[in-house]
């Protein structure tokens, strides 16, 4: 896997995984020396570990850092931080934009991950992407920072078992 900046799109697991407009941009990460770290739009926090294994798939060790009082795209809402961890194990075209049929507890989905920048050099040690770079990113990729400035994010927040967050 190549390190860098990715966005990674999710769509509901009963969409069409071929289908561009049934994915709306769910997590801007950071993967570099087998770690990663990220933010979704709603400000909650993705970190863990990766690595790629000898058939080329991408092994991922993920934990998803809910905001107490985050709502999610089926309506749940979280009345307290809570943490969902998952290992996902990936084909390995994941890193070239390939759909990924995943579940970290929340229903299953379809994931695509989009390579966008070169990594961060120095010291991996940041705990979060400054709220401000986050919205400068997420305005660059179209979303200003809400779901509902791309024409398909109706689609994204109508699917069941969604990580996507509102709020």
């Amino acid at each position: 896997m190549k390190p860098g900046f990715y966005a990674i799109a999710q769509a509901g697991g009963e969409s069409d995984p071929q289908d561009d407009e049934a994915y709306g941009l769910a997590i801007l990460a950071h993967f570099r020396d087998g770690r990663f770290i990220g933010v979704d739009p709603g400000g909650c926090r993705v970190s863990g570990d990766y690595r790629t294994d000898a058939d080329g798939r991408l092994a991922l060790r993920l934990n998803y850092d809910f905001k107490a009082g985050i709502e999610l795209a089926d309506g749940t809402v979280f009345d307290r931080e809570t943490r969902l961890a998952a290992d996902l194990l990936l084909a390995p075209g994941a890193a070239e934009g390939e759909p990924q049929p995943v579940d970290i507890g929340l229903g299953p989905m379809f994931i695509r991950l989009n390579w966008l920048a070169e990594p961060v050099q120095g010291p991996y040690s940041t705990p979060l992407i400054p709220a401000k770079a986050q919205t400068q990113v997420f305005r660059d990729a179209g979303c200003a920072g809400s779901m509902k400035a791309r024409p398909w994010s109706h689609r994204i927040a109508q699917s069941t078992g969604s990580p996507l967050s509102r709020g």
